[in-house]
């Protein structure tokens, strides 16, 4: 893929390609707010990159999936006071895009500025999408990258069809998601973000696993009960979820970054910046690392808009046919940072070490 903004700016055209695309999101902005004034409750539709998107009636397989884990998300969410869960027809409005996520969790800080009479939702904590033909490739896609973009910590893809569910957590190093697994029927599946949120995988896809395991959420959340029984579980058994008690593999950890006006460097972009200068692309250095170019880009410009000079330079044309090439000022910050990253881990080594065992 070709640097786009260097490539415009190399050309004299550059202000009138810069009207145009101002020109064309003020249109799109218009047209958003024709959307806004057109939907109504009976229609499940988005607004993706300047086109409305109508969804027709799902599969009862993906409505399923939806209710099953907008439930279980629900009542562990619920149960303990930790927020707020809504599903599917919650709209949530991004910087460019307006999605209705099939199931997305507020956490308590968003929770709180969530009013009765809302109509746009921020950007949830957690969204999970749950897939099929017309939705795919947005899903894995756009989705994929907005929801990064926009700071969403954790994103479950759910495939109804294979019956698997894919979590992905943001890194806030890179700024994307790292992928967690596939997790299938016969494993359980964690949230990072909800502590000790545990399911079968199962339980998103068979009625009786989904009653059994709503059972032992409720169960759960009630063990305090003046009896000691656990509540809201008077027929059949509880399922169990395995715990480690005999030991516990006690560590510290953390992460370092320099700050500025924003995130200015941190082990993302130290790898970044490592995989540019062996590579001389941004491009393939994005490749590298599994992330899009577009989010390499931002993160090259925010690191270049923040720094006294530049710590990537790009270049057009020429013998070697252009590329990236990391500045003196970049392999200062470079060097700065792997020492201080390498003195972070003794520390945290040392402190862990130190921990009661």
């Amino acid at each position: 893929m070709l640097d786009l903004t260097a490539l415009v700016l190399e050309s004299p055209q550059a202000p009138r390609i810069l009207r145009q695309v101002q020109d064309a999101l003020a249109e799109e902005q218009a047209r958003r707010q024709a959307f806004y004034e057109w939907m109504d409750d009976e229609v499940k539709a988005e607004f993706i990159n300047g086109e409305v998107v109508v969804h027709s009636p799902a599969l009862d397989k993906h409505n399923s999936a939806v209710l099953f884990l907008a439930t279980l998300f629900n009542v562990y969410v619920t149960e303990r006071n930790l927020g707020l869960v809504r599903a599917e027809k919650a709209l949530v409005e991004l910087t460019r895009n307006s999605y209705e996520p099939d199931v997305c969790y507020f956490g308590p800080a968003k929770a709180a500025t969530i009013q009765p009479d809302q109509l746009y939702y921020p950007a949830p904590d957690l969204v999970v999408e749950v897939l099929s033909k017309a939705t795919k490739k947005a899903d894995r896609e756009t989705k994929f990258e907005d929801y990064a973009a926009h700071g969403v910590a954790e994103y479950w893809i759910v495939d109804p069809t294979r019956q698997t569910i894919e979590p992905f957590r943001l890194d806030a190093d890179r700024e994307a998601y790292a992928a967690l697994g596939v997790f299938r029927v016969g494993q359980t599946v964690s949230s990072g973000l909800l502590p000790e949120f545990t399911i079968p995988v199962k339980a998103v896809f068979d009625a009786i696993a989904h009653v059994a395991t709503l059972r032992g959420l409720l169960a759960d959340a009630h063990l305090g009960s003046p009896d000691g029984s656990p509540r809201f579980c008077k027929r059949g058994p509880v399922p169990t979820f395995a715990k480690n008690d005999s030991r516990m593999n006690l560590r510290i950890e953390g992460r370092v970054w320099l700050e500025a006006e924003s995130r200015f460097f941190g082990i993302g972009r130290m790898q970044l910046l490592e995989l540019i200068e062996q590579t001389g692309s941004i491009n393939r250095a994005a490749k590298a690392m599994n992330m899009s170019y577009k989010r390499a880009w931002d993160l090259v410009q925010s690191m270049n808009s923040q720094a006294p000079t530049p710590l990537v330079v790009t270049q057009t044309g020429g013998t070697t046919g252009g590329g990236a090439l990391v500045t003196d000022e970049g392999r200062k910050y470079l060097d700065h940072y792997r020492g201080l990253h390498e003195r972070f881990q003794q520390f945290l080594a040392e402190e862990t070490a130190r921990l009661p065992r």
